[in-house]
């Protein structure tokens, strides 16, 4: 009872998944606001504010009716539209942009696919351009062992074993949420062979992040010096444009290697220096986790008016932005300090 723009607008809906934007439905399905609007009066789209969403059933049978080359062209639509969208989002992610973080939160479905598209058709420039938000998201929200998925699904994939650069960027990215996870071999092992590929391709971006989690696992596992060397040398290989935030990383990350050897002066004053270069640079998500570990440190030197000081304002930033990850190690910091006050029920 369709017409047959209305016929062929539902069928190539059907590759939205999670709902999609009237925006994304022009761009991917050449959907109109008149067709959608039909479709709508039709009962066969529901409208939730901004979000339209097909029914699961309706879905499948839209989806049986996409032809074969059609179905091709508009799921190579539905990933460019998708990567594109995640590229422009890189900056405002990284620096853990609530609006930017919840646009992801409504589309990581449609992500994922347009993501799992490019890996099966070797569309090695998409998962270029895609990777960094993609770790940045899940990072900032606690979905590491998502993240981690995906980016072993591309490693794994013939993709990235014909693509030396891309395959180091792919393991630079993993190595770095396989130490979120705790997985500090796994993690080692993933940046150690990024960090060998970086010697023929010079990826300064790659040869970083690998760097850096070298040096984060070396902390934790309690290798001083080669933690402190790994992250000098971070910083010597960043790029001039992001030297004001890697300098801001650094100093964090050496604070942690102070704290650790017991030197707390001199780690206050490099966590001290972090925090002031992240809220010039207006990194939220990192404000915020210099925020933790600087409470951190003045629970260690028994501080702990100051601690709450730290913690409380890196809680407010990660409860408005929704950075999970950070939340979660304030509030262990802020358990103890409740628990020194004898305040139980906090």
């Amino acid at each position: 009872l369709l017409s047959q723009i209305e016929r062929d607008a539902l069928s190539r809906l059907s590759v939205f998944h999670g709902g999609f934007s009237a925006e994304a439905a022009r761009a991917v399905a050449g959907a109109s606001l008149p067709v959608l609007g039909a479709l709508a009066d039709k009962s066969l789209l529901r409208k939730e504010g901004p979000r339209i969403f097909l029914h699961p059933l309706v879905q499948q049978l839209a989806a049986a009716r996409l032809d074969d080359p059609v179905q091709a062209a508009t799921r190579a639509a539905h990933a460019a539209y998708f990567h594109r969208l995640l590229a422009q989002l890189r900056p405002l992610a990284e620096a853990g942009d609530r609006v930017a973080l919840q646009t992801i939160d409504v589309e990581f479905e449609n992500c994922r696919r347009a993501w799992a598209w490019s890996i099966a058709e070797a569309q090695a420039d998409a998962l270029r351009l895609s990777s960094n938000t993609l770790l940045e998201y899940c990072d900032h929200r606690g979905r590491s062992e998502d993240g981690l998925a995906l980016l072993r699904a591309a490693i794994e994939s013939p993709v990235a074993k014909a693509d030396g650069k891309l395959d180091a960027l792919l393991l630079s990215k993993a190595s770095h949420l396989a130490y979120r996870l705790g997985r500090y071999v796994d993690a080692q092992a993933m940046a150690l062979r990024a960090l060998e590929a970086t010697r023929k391709s010079r990826d300064r971006a790659t040869k970083v992040q690998s760097l850096n989690v070298l040096g984060t696992c070396a902390l934790q596992l309690g290798r001083w010096d080669d933690a402190r060397r790994y992250f000098k040398q971070a910083l010597e290989a960043t790029a001039p444009e992001g030297q004001a935030s890697a300098l801001a990383g650094t100093l964090d990350h050496l604070a942690l290697v102070e704290k650790a050897l017991g030197n707390y002066a001199e780690a206050l004053r490099l966590s001290l220096q972090s925090l002031v270069q992240y809220q010039r640079l207006g990194d939220s998500a990192e404000e915020a986790l210099c925020l933790n570990n600087l409470g951190s440190l003045c629970l260690t030197m028994r501080e702990d008016e100051a601690a709450g000081v730290h913690l409380r304002q890196g809680l407010a930033i990660c409860e408005r932005d929704g950075i999970v990850g950070t939340r979660g190690y304030i509030l262990s910091n802020l358990t103890e300090l409740a628990l020194r006050a004898g305040d139980l029920a906090a």
